[in-house]
């Protein structure tokens, strides 16, 4: 899974095999190490409670939750991604991204491993 931060927005991006167990068990996660104590875990959870994709940062985790039926439906279909827009309380808004992984068209390196056929790609 690979974590994209840019400006008021938080995308996750989600290979096959993340996909396959985000379906099978609600949850995908993974951490950034930068030394000593530093890490930054983000994780994508699936909630039978939650009515709309949310996103929160507390003690270093990026969580994305998710409604379970909305999860169900996006890991068993051809639905590329789940979006949101998040209020944030202070005036601006938050935009929330969960997307299946695609190939990417202008070079080949592990990070493309496991990723979804591209659709553009002849």
């Amino acid at each position: 899974m690979k974590l994209r931060i840019f400006k008021n927005s938080v995308r996750l991006r989600l290979r096959q095999g993340d996909v396959k167990q985000f379906a099978a068990t609600g949850l995908v996660e993974a951490s950034v190490y930068f030394g000593g104590d530093g890490t930054l875990e983000y994780r994508l959870v699936s909630c039978p409670n939650a009515t709309v994709p949310t996103a929160t940062f507390h003690h270093g985790i990026v969580e994305v939750t998710v409604p379970q039926n909305m999860a169900r439906h996006w890991t068993e279909s051809d639905e590329v991604a789940i979006s949101a827009d998040q209020n944030t309380g202070l005036g601006e808004r938050l935009a929330i991204l969960v997307e299946k992984d695609f190939q990417c068209l202008h070079k080949e390196d592990e990070s493309d491993a496991d990723t979804y056929p591209n659709p553009s790609y002849n």
